[in-house]
């Protein structure tokens, strides 16, 4: 899932991958995004009002859209990796998101899988 706006994967920009736009290009399996786009062949629209019509409007990260899309699509187990929201760090608004979701995932029943 990439929701950011196109001016952040357009073109190869990213300093922590230098070809994520071709990566994106040429990604064999469908990726989530805000639109599709026809450059990005297998880029699938996320579906933000359906999930903004059925839950709270509180989401500051990826992490969070991806389990809200899970619990309506009758996902039973998500499991996160790479997800260092740490306190000290420009990530520490997105956090609370993340945990908040986490949360009610559990409850509704969903069983969540963390690294060690």
């Amino acid at each position: 899932m990439d929701l950011h706006p196109r001016s952040c994967f357009g073109r190869e920009a990213k300093s922590w991958n230098p070809k994520y736009y071709t990566w994106l290009q040429n990604l064999q399996t469908p990726i989530f995004m805000q639109e599709e786009w026809k450059d990005i062949p297998l880029a699938v629209r996320y579906p933000r009002e359906r999930i903004l019509a059925e839950f709270r409007a509180y989401f500051t990260n990826h992490c969070a859209w991806m389990i809200a899309l899970a619990m309506t699509e009758g996902v039973h187990t998500v499991g996160l990796f790479g997800c260092q929201y740490g306190a000290a760090s420009e990530y520490s608004t997105q956090r609370g998101s993340l945990e908040y979701w986490l949360g009610r995932f559990e409850h509704g029943g969903g069983q969540v899988i963390l690294p060690p």
